[in-house]
């Protein structure tokens, strides 16, 4: 059987394959064919959690300027200078 093993926070920490009566200490499974790791229980539903993007690196930032002045503020942010 497939199961969802959810921590204590209803945060699913891993998936897996086992008998009906397995047990893992400190977790608690929960029968699902769409859950994964991640997503939240609440005790009837499985949610998946949005997926959180990194912030852009300073030169995604750059790149996607559409000014020289945008450019040049970027730069002087990266470096600790602050405009005048």
């Amino acid at each position: 059987m497939r199961f969802a093993v959810v921590g204590s926070n209803n945060l699913v920490v891993n998936v897996i394959e086992a008998p009906r009566d397995w047990t893992v200490d400190g977790y608690t499974l929960v029968a699902s064919s769409t859950a994964g790791p991640n997503d939240t229980w609440d005790g009837r539903t499985f949610t998946p959690r949005p997926e959180v993007l990194p912030e852009p690196t300073l030169r995604e930032r750059y790149v996607g300027a559409a000014t020289t002045a945008q450019r040049l503020a970027l730069l002087a942010e990266a470096v600790g200078l602050e405009e005048a």
